[in-house]
């Protein structure tokens, strides 16, 4: 299975996608303040779309609307901004016929390093000790907007491969976010999830 987890922003819009668990292609896409909007959001359902055509991706993990008060709080110039980068994402997704899962970030955050207030620092050193080797941008460091699109990418594809290790089908609720049962049965067994699948093991 081939997950494709998205960190959403109009400036940078993080992507990091999973094959069977293992990190396989991640990378930012990129609009200016310089370009009119209409273009910038052209510019990420395009690009997008390219990439799941591409990829052959099967599922796209997106955060729920609770990113945009976060995003907010943290200093990002409007909830509008993220709501139309969020829109154009979902309309590549819809014209390709891919399913997308909806992530509360609280419990992406909480799933991979243990708490829902986690900060980008402490998602970088809990996926590395989860075995992932994160990609490097021109500066040398650890894009932080890959890394948040591969968290994504991790809570979806474990959810489920653990929906289809209890024989079920994917358990979301009525507005398509993971149900906490799913998620809390990762944590109970599936910490080790990135570790086993970069080693070739059967992993959660």
């Amino acid at each position: 299975m081939m997950v494709l987890g998205v960190d959403l922003a109009l400036v940078r819009t993080g992507y990091a996608i999973l094959d069977d668990g293992a990190l396989v292609g991640s990378g930012v896409i990129v609009t200016t303040s310089r370009q009119p909007m209409s273009q910038r959001l052209l510019h990420i359902k395009e690009s997008m779309g390219r990439l799941l055509s591409a990829q052959s991706i099967d599922l796209v993990g997106v955060e729920t609307s609770e990113t945009f008060q976060r995003r907010l709080a943290d200093g990002a110039h409007s909830i509008d901004s993220l709501a139309m980068a969020r829109a154009a994402v979902l309309i590549a997704c819809a014209e390709l016929n891919v399913k997308v899962v909806l992530v509360a970030p609280g419990h992406v955050r909480w799933l991979v390093c243990g708490s829902m207030t986690a900060s980008k620092l402490d998602v970088v050193a809990a996926l590395r000790a989860r075995g992932f080797s994160l990609p490097l941008n021109k500066a040398s460091e650890v894009d932080l907007d890959v890394s948040d699109a591969l968290c994504v990418a991790v809570c979806v594809w474990c959810e489920q491969r653990l929906a289809a290790r209890i024989g079920k089908e994917a358990n979301y609720l009525s507005n398509g976010t993971i149900s906490p049962p799913i998620v809390s049965i990762y944590r109970v067994e599936g910490a080790q999830m990135a570790g086993a699948a970069e080693e070739g093991k059967d992993g959660c």
